[in-house]
């Protein structure tokens, strides 16, 4: 359980870093000084950043890659699946895709962005998205 509780509280912290608050920020929340937040809490942030750049690493007997990141960064769709499940089954909401309704409208959002910055570099107003 304590293991859990300290998964749970290094993933809090990474998302407040990449959110970009100050480890003086975190630290106030977890009443410690922010050297001692920033010493503790490094290691999982280094190892978070690393998991982009080799997001499986080979097991001890170097036959099994072992993956570095959530599972939920490996299969997006079936996370979605799950979490809408979950919130649907305990939580009073009538929604069947509560979590993944909201990110469809995100990557929506984002696609439109990126559609219009690619528009933009090469000096075109009618580029199609496919993605």
């Amino acid at each position: 359980m304590a293991q859990l509780a300290d998964r749970l509280l290094a993933g809090a912290v990474i998302y407040e870093r990449e959110r970009g608050s100050s480890w003086e920020d975190i630290a106030q929340y977890l009443n410690m000084d922010s050297a001692a937040a920033q010493e503790r809490f490094t290691p999982e942030l280094d190892r978070w950043n690393t998991a982009f750049a080799v997001p499986y690493r080979l097991d001890e007997t170097g036959r099994k890659r072992t993956p570095q990141l959530p599972t939920a960064a490996y299969d997006p769709e079936n996370a979605c699946r799950r979490l809408d499940l979950w919130t649907h089954l305990r939580l009073t909401v009538e929604d069947k895709h509560a979590v993944s309704a909201g990110l469809r409208a995100i990557l929506c959002q984002v696609q439109h962005v990126e559609q219009r910055c690619f528009s933009q570099a090469v000096g075109h107003s009618t580029v199609r998205w496919t993605g």
